[in-house]
């Protein structure tokens, strides 16, 4: 396994992820992980909003991301246009909170 990346950098990558998601698809980062089982890093969006009696309170998508997505990310402080297209396709398909 390769090393894992700093906090610092964690760090940047939930920001620039969260971001996107909320200003394009109104979604926000719930989860930024590492797998115990690879170097691939998951990160969970959930849709903003909603109440406990909304019928897709629960919807979430769990996007991967490699160890050098999240280095290239987390050095450039800011959102490769590779990474915001497969946001784009991923978060337009989940469903939004009313």
């Amino acid at each position: 396994m390769t090393k894992d990346i700093t906090t610092e950098e964690r760090a940047v990558c939930f920001k620039l992820l969260n971001e996107y998601a909320r200003t394009n698809h109104n979604c926000f980062v719930t989860e930024l992980f590492l797998s115990p089982l690879s170097d691939v890093y998951f990160v969970c969006f959930r849709p903003v909003g909603g109440t406990k009696h909304s019928p897709n309170r629960y919807a979430c998508k769990y996007l991967q991301f490699g160890m050098e997505d999240i280095r290239t990310m987390a050095s450039a402080e800011s959102l490769p246009d590779s990474d915001a297209d497969r946001l784009d396709e991923a978060l337009s398909m989940l469903p939004k909170n009313e």
